[in-house]
This record gives structure tokens, C-alpha cells and sequence, in this order.
């Protein structure tokens, strides 16, 4: 499992098994696409456990230094995932560096995704995994209507 400590007080906690599952498409080579899904969670008191990422769809478009995921299919996937009583927390994907940080066209998308969803929350999840693919190098954050927090590890 991987923590995060939210200003809150709250923890963000990815389950080994979706750690694991986002491992397995950092970009490792010069011809790795980028690669991406949608973060899915649970929220107790303090806690909130993400337990489901999704993968690449073979409706997405993806290239080397770009993801662009297939809203339809999103939507289609929140509401599955909804009946299953989890909720859409945000998104993750890939960059090809050590040290990756998000983009600028990734904090737009991720405040557009925020100001268009139902939802209650204050802010959406973006996570960027670097070449290692690793929770240790990866980009953290929590990105809200008026600003960009990334965290640390719990």
C-alpha cells in the first residue's frame, strides 16, 4: 500500500494491487506510449481507499509524450463502477521521465474533469508515474477549482 496525507488529515491509500497495476505500463523504452485510467475509491472516516484504477481502453489515443482517454467510455465506466459503490476520484498516467510532473494540459483537464463531474468533492486526484513506474518518483496531487496541492507521502 501507498499513503498520502491530505491537508485535511485525511490519507489517500492506494491498495498494492493497484499500485502494481499502474507499475505495468510505465514507459520503460524510447517506444513506450503514454498510458492512463481513472482512479476509483472508497471513503471512510480519515481514509480514502483507492481499490480500482482502469486501464487503457482500445478507445483511447495514445502516443509517446500523449494520453487522451475516450469520454464516452469514461462515463460508461463511472456509472459501472458507481453501482459497485465506488466513486470516480480522478485520474492517472504515465510521463516519459524520472522525475515527472504534470502538465499544463494535465492540470486543465484534471479542473475541467473537477467543474464537470457530479460529485461532492472538493478536489480530483491526478497521479504521474514516472519511467520507473513507482509510487517512490511519482507526481501526487490533489488539483482543486482554484489551486494545485501535490502530496507526500504518509
Amino acid at each position: 500500500m501507498q499513503d498520502f496525507a491530505l491537508p485535511n488529515g485525511t490519507v489517500l491509500r492506494f491498495t498494492s494491487e493497484v499500485a502494481m497495476l499502474l507499475e505495468k505500463y510505465r514507459q520503460a523504452t524510447p517506444t513506450s506510449k503514454e498510458a492512463g485510467g481513472m482512479l476509483f475509491a472508497r471513503f471512510n472516516p480519515q481514509l480514502i481507499t483507492v481499490e480500482r484504477a482502469t486501464t487503457p481502453s482500445r478507445f483511447d489515443s495514445r502516443s509517446r509524450f500523449a494520453f487522451r482517454p475516450s469520454l464516452a467510455y469514461q462515463r460508461k465506466v463511472i456509472l459501472e463502477q458507481f453501482r459497485k459503490g465506488l466513486h470516480f476520484i480522478g485520474e492517472w498516467h504515465t510521463h516519459p521521465q524520472d522525475q515527472p510532473q504534470p502538465s499544463q494540459q494535465d492540470i486543465q483537464t484534471a479542473r475541467e474533469c473537477l467543474l464537470q463531474s457530479q460529485h461532492e468533492l472538493n478536489g480530483m486526484a491526478i497521479v504521474v508515474l514516472g519511467s520507473d513506474g513507482t509510487f517512490a518518483t511519482a507526481w501526487v496531487g490533489v488539483i482543486s477549482k482554484i489551486d494545485i496541492q501535490r502530496l507526500s507521502l504518509a
